[in-house]
């Protein structure tokens, strides 16, 4: 493997120092492969091909990923390929892209929004992240997007 790996992500309390996600930083790269895993067995797939991969790999571990995971990890050898999107569900209506911990976030917005009746969709894209802006420490639980605020943009996308 030539690349590095590093924690990346707000925990909900490590404010400015400990809540980084440079992700953008490094996809902008060409010829470097970006990962983040979101959760525990796709963790250990990613990191088994990026250790066989020839190009060089930044894999970014999650942090909350350390404390809440609760899958059960195959102790085989299996690989997740890289450059690959895993679709979680297919859809006709709302097409929403995440990566390592927002993919759950996602998913649960997804599951909120089956009840929204969709008559014609045009809308623009709709980008859901934290605030562009400084936080403090004790804010950072509000500062990260979560469920409600992706059912909220999807709320937006299906009213346009």
């Amino acid at each position: 493997m030539s690349g590095i790996g590093a924690p990346s992500g707000a925990v909900g309390h490590g404010s400015i120092y400990h809540s980084q996600s440079p992700e953008s930083f490094f996809t902008h790269i060409p010829g470097l492969k970006m990962v983040v895993p979101r959760g525990p067995i796709q963790a250990k797939g990613l990191f088994l091909s990026c250790v066989r991969e020839p190009d060089p790999c930044v894999f970014f571990e999650p942090k909350i990923l350390y404390r809440s995971a609760i899958e059960q990890v195959p102790i085989k050898d299996y690989m997740v390929p890289l450059g690959k999107a895993d679709v979680m569900e297919e859809g006709t209506d709302v097409t929403m892209v995440a990566w390592g911990t927002q993919v759950s976030h996602a998913s649960h917005a997804l599951s909120l929004s089956l009840s929204l009746s969709l008559l014609n969709l045009e809308a623009p894209i709709e980008r859901v992240c934290g605030h562009d802006t400084p936080f403090p420490h004790v804010f950072e639980p509000f500062y990260n997007p979560d469920k409600w605020r992706c059912l909220e943009a999807v709320k937006r996308l299906v009213n346009f």
